[in-house]
């Protein structure tokens, strides 16, 4: 197994593990090919311990992942994601920035089966929601905080890009790949130049949900990986900060 596709445990109880999962572990299973590497990451995390998914983050995306360790813990978490009690937080780099500065994208999405693009639909979509909010402006780049408030695959690519603010890296979906030549005037490299993240900049930050058995609040959040916290060092470096209105 590739370092690459180690996973660090956040938190453990009888209950529940979180796990760090890095951006390039694919959540699915390759099909026909018996390979299921996020599940080998994971096992290996856990020592071998039993555990199964209550929900996914896309394989580009880097953060958090919940997982429960038995049967009752599942049925409860994913109750809980049914009845909307999950609050996730993500962090993205979108360019330009979106204007307002805050406010939600409700849109319905066209969801295929398989990897196809998720599209915005103006009649027979999934209602999907998604809250953001600019945290941090730079000269034609933003960080949000995001808040999907619906559960789609790909809700929080597509949305952003529906409202003309695509994540970085994010060629899917219309986002630019950002380069260091865009920020530094007298940039000299050697070589072929290569990308600030050769990736979407989305990151699970943070869940928020009731313990499966006490019931009471807990939050868990997962650091920025070296891709995003070096991205968010050298905007913070070379872009020109802006201010926020209000």
């Amino acid at each position: 197994m590739a370092m690459a596709e180690r996973v660090e445990v956040i938190h453990r109880d009888d209950a529940i593990a979180a796990i760090a999962k890095p951006a390039g572990l694919s959540m699915t299973a390759v099909r026909g090919a018996g390979d299921d590497p996020f599940r080998e990451a994971v096992d290996r995390a856990l020592g071998g311990a039993r555990w199964t998914r209550v929900h996914r983050i896309d394989g580009g995306t880097s953060g958090i992942v919940l997982l429960a360790l038995t049967s009752e813990a599942h049925r409860s978490l994913s109750i809980a994601f049914q009845e909307r009690r999950v609050e996730k937080i993500y962090h993205a780099f979108v360019s330009p920035p979106p204007d307002p500065p805050e406010g939600a994208i409700d849109a319905p999405l066209e969801v295929p089966d398989g990897p196809a693009r998720v599209r915005v639909v103006p009649r027979g979509g999934k209602r999907s929601r998604t809250a953001y909010r600019i945290i941090e402006s730079f000269h034609g780049i933003a960080l949000l905080e995001v808040r999907p408030e619906t559960g789609r695959r790909h809700q929080i690519r597509a949305h952003l890009a529906h409202a003309g603010s695509p994540i970085l890296g994010d060629e899917i979906y219309g986002g630019r790949v950002p380069f260091l030549s865009d920020l530094k005037r007298d940039y000299r490299g050697r070589g072929e130049e290569r990308p600030l993240i050769a990736r979407p900049a989305l990151h699970a930050l943070s869940i928020a949900f009731p313990h499966p058995e006490s019931g009471a609040r807990m939050a868990l959040r997962c650091e920025y990986p070296k891709d995003f916290a070096a991205l968010a060092k050298v905007l913070r470096k070379w872009a020109t900060p802006q201010s926020l209105p209000g």
